[in-house]
């Protein structure tokens, strides 16, 4: 058994009265916000003294529940203050991103910074992200899986095109290659019976959350 500390770098100065979604950001001190992360960011080293296996967190956008709109920026400023522990993103919310190559391209340089201890995850993020992204909540599967398999491509073959729905490359090869061959470990985060079939198909770790263990049974059931 393994043990990570799963990290939302919460912003804690919000009032009660505040409105929930979305929270202005004229509730985000900028002074308390770089405190904040440089707690967070001790805290998730300091699991590296106490045994941790691995530190993970993940992706949201305007909310003050979750201050990493870019949680590979906070696995490479971690990838430099430890030495050890697993670095888990889960994970980049592939449907909102404009091009999946860029997320191979990061990934692959924070797997060599870290000296090969990245977790790639992917995720498909919640409905609100959508509307505020302004993309189309019925492509976020196609989306998604596309995007997956572009990803394995691009770390997997020297030089490669790609011919899809939602994306098209040709003749590309990306650099850097990730220090873990072929490449990092995959977790996927996901709830629907659907999402979880997909990656049974794939054999790949599929993380719970936010559900009780009879919920987690009723769903690989």
């Amino acid at each position: 058994m393994k043990f990570y500390n799963f990290d939302l770098l919460a912003y804690p100065h919000v009032p009660r009265e505040a409105p929930r979604t979305p929270v202005p950001s004229s509730y985000f001190d900028p002074v308390k916000g770089a405190t904040n992360y440089a707690e967070h960011l001790d805290e998730m080293a300091y699991c590296e003294e106490l045994g941790f296996d691995g530190v993970v967190f993940n992706e949201h956008h305007y909310s003050a529940y979750g201050t990493m709109p870019s949680p590979n920026l906070i696995a490479a400023a971690l990838s430099q203050r430890t030495q050890r522990v697993k670095i888990g993103v889960l994970g980049n919310i592939l449907p909102l991103r404009n091009h999946p190559v860029r997320v191979a391209e990061e990934y692959a340089m924070i797997d060599c910074l870290s000296n090969g201890r990245l977790i790639a995850g992917f995720v498909r993020g919640i409905p609100p992200e959508y509307i505020w992204y302004n993309v189309n909540p019925a492509e976020s599967r196609g989306r998604f899986e596309e995007a997956y398999d572009l990803i394995m491509t691009a770390w997997t073959q020297p030089v490669w095109s790609h011919e899809g729905k939602f994306f098209k490359l040709r003749d590309c090869a990306i650099w850097p290659r990730p220090l873990q061959q072929p490449h990092p470990p995959v977790w996927i985060a996901a709830r629907s019976a659907e999402s979880i079939e997909w990656c049974v198909q794939r054999k790949l770790p599929c993380a719970q959350v936010y559900q009780t263990t009879d919920q987690i049974e009723d769903t690989f059931g």
